[in-house]
Parts: structure tokens; sequence; C-alpha cells
């Protein structure tokens, strides 16, 4: 090659580099990255003790699960509700109260039929226009099966609209308070005539 600009091969043939041996990474001891060990579950004499060391308050739970080698779950698993209170922020079973926590189809058919009116009510309506009328009715509905048990997620989730849309939207007719991070000037009250 005339003019090149690579360098001459200087390695004579056969001899090749001097290369470190590389080091087995199984060789060398991993660093602890706070990876959660397994861990044994707590045997009845354990259990009593635990019992015994949580109602007394002196320890914490985590202080608990390390002296006897086991994690915080452990720990809730073997104390008795009874006498503990049980695992604190845990879901609490709330007893039938006889509410209703579904709509039957033919309501739930409505509410998508009157969500899809609602939703086209713009502000330059007039105030007498059956849409108008259609989207309070609507709000009212909504603001009844939320007072009748149903959850907010619930109900967006059946008209396909967020849970935020359907918060402006009771806020708007004022079946609940207009969150402060909105204006009067983007989302106005809407009034009756």
């Amino acid at each position: 090659m005339v003019g090149g600009s690579r360098a001459p091969n200087t390695q004579t043939p056969g001899k090749r580099r001097y290369r470190p041996p590389i080091e087995d990474h199984l060789s060398r001891s991993a660093p602890d990255l706070g990876r959660p060990r397994r861990r044994r579950a707590p045997t009845g004499d354990d259990a009593a003790a635990i019992q015994q060391l949580y109602s007394a308050g002196t320890l914490t739970v985590e202080a608990i699960a390390e002296r006897f080698g086991t994690t915080k779950a452990g720990v809730y698993a073997v104390l008795d509700p009874a006498t503990t209170g049980g695992r604190p922020n845990s879901p609490r079973k709330v007893k039938s109260d006889g509410i209703r926590r579904s709509l039957r189809p033919g309501e739930i058919d409505q509410l998508r039929r009157m969500q899809a009116v609602a939703a086209g009510v713009r502000a330059t309506m007039p105030a007498d226009h059956p849409d108008r009328r259609t989207s309070r009715e609507y709000a009212d509905l909504l603001a009844g099966y939320l007072a009748a048990g149903l959850t907010m997620e619930y109900l967006a989730g059946l008209v396909g609209v967020s849970r935020a849309a359907l918060i402006r939207r009771l806020g708007r007719y004022g079946h609940r308070p207009m969150s402060p991070s909105v204006t009067d000037r983007t989302i106005a009250p809407l009034q009756e005539p």
C-alpha cells in the first residue's frame, strides 16, 4: 500500500501480545447490594417470643425480624390480630352494609349515553339547550351513585373517562368543591337560567 497511514507491523510472526489473565467473576466476593436473603419462617417457640416482644413495644418490627432471622412479613404473619390490632396500614375488611357496589347493564348504558352527550356541551351553548340539561342530569346521577357507595374509579371505568374528568364534572355542577388548581377562567361553574 503506497502512501497509506497504516503503521508497519512491528510484531514478529508467531508471537502474541501479553494479556493479563481475566479474573473469574465467581472467584471474587460480590458486594452486598442490599438484596433480600431467603429467611426462614418463625417456628412455634419463636412465634410466642415475637408476639411477646411486639406486645411489649420495646423493639421495632425490623429489630424483631433481624433478631429471629426472618422478614417483617414473617413477624406480622405470626402476630395475633386480636391482641396486637393487626398489621398497621393493612386493608380492613368492610362488612356488607347492603349498599350496591355495581350497576345493572341498563344503568351502565344510560350513563354512557349521557356521558357522550355531556362531553359535547360547550360554554357557547344556550342555557336552555337540551344537551345542557342532559349534562346536568348526568352529573346529578353520578353524584347519586357516589352517595350510594359506588366509587369514582368504578364509575369512571364504566363511562370511559378519567377520574379527574368526573371530579371536574361534579365540581362544575356544584356536587363537590373544585380543585384549587382549577381557576374560574379555565372551568367556570355553569349557571342555571
